[in-house]
């Protein structure tokens, strides 16, 4: 966005928040999906991350309480929970010294690998001997890409998809896992001082935008078929991979 008025920057970054936190209120993925090929160009990778950290904290956690009524009766939800949480912090501190071009790569591989097993067996489902033992390693490498990349959602929605819950079971179950991810990552870079300053404020003020799109979202998604929430999924994932690839050519 380089040679843009300043003016016409921020407004492109504001509507990718307003779009990104509405089609995470419909789907429950969205936010950094949306947000990070727009922002990244304007603020690099690095402190796009750390200014996605608050809002997206703020946005699982919304999502998390409004759904909470799907937790019963998902053995799944606690053991990917709290190793994404174990794994936001190893992420987080492998994002200060990861080259940023690798990092995009990174999330086009996974964003396109998700589209291809989401196309490819759009109704296969995980054996449950093999999806509890998966549970805890998904979820470490889930918060170890939340930390270092600002984006797990390809590989959370993959596996939890392929748990076969219904849509308030899968946004809930991707909200917990990329919510403790995101919490750890957003505490370990305050600490490590990439969270402060300019950065810190500008979170807060994306934070009020999206918690004002939420609602508006997650209405729309209610309202949905499921063959329509699948779909809406796969165009955001699709949206987001032309984005990243992009930015890393």
């Amino acid at each position: 966005m380089s040679g843009l008025p300043d003016g016409v920057v921020l407004a492109v970054v504001l509507a990718a928040f307003v779009a990104g936190a509405t089609l995470k209120g419909v789907t429950g993925l969205g936010l950094p999906p949306v947000v990070l090929p727009v922002l990244a160009p304007v603020v690099g990778i690095t402190d796009a991350v750390a200014l996605l950290a608050l809002p997206t904290v703020v946005g699982n956690g919304w999502l998390v309480w409004t759904n909470r009524g799907a937790h019963g009766g998902n053995p799944h939800l606690l053991p990917l929970a709290a190793a994404a949480a174990a794994g936001g912090v190893l992420g987080a501190v492998a994002l200060t010294g990861l080259d940023e071009r690798a990092v995009a790569v990174v999330l086009v591989v996974l964003v396109v690998g998700m589209l291809a097993v989401r196309l490819a067996r759009p109704h296969w489902r995980l054996a449950p001997h093999i999806a509890r033992r998966g549970d805890a390693p998904v979820g470490l490498a889930s918060g170890v890409l939340q930390g270092a990349t600002g984006m797990s959602g390809p590989l959370v929605g993959t596996w939890v998809n392929a748990l076969g819950l219904g849509r308030d079971g899968f946004v809930l179950t991707t909200s917990a896992v990329l919510q403790l991810a995101a919490l750890t990552q957003a505490v370990t870079l305050t600490g490590l001082g990439v969270l402060r300053g300019e950065r810190l404020w500008q979170g807060l003020a994306a934070c009020a935008v999206v918690l004002a799109m939420l609602p508006l979202g997650q209405r729309l998604g209610r309202r949905l078929p499921q063959v329509w929430f699948d779909r809406i999924a796969l165009l955001i994932l699709l949206a987001s991979a032309l984005g990243l690839l992009a930015e890393a050519w």
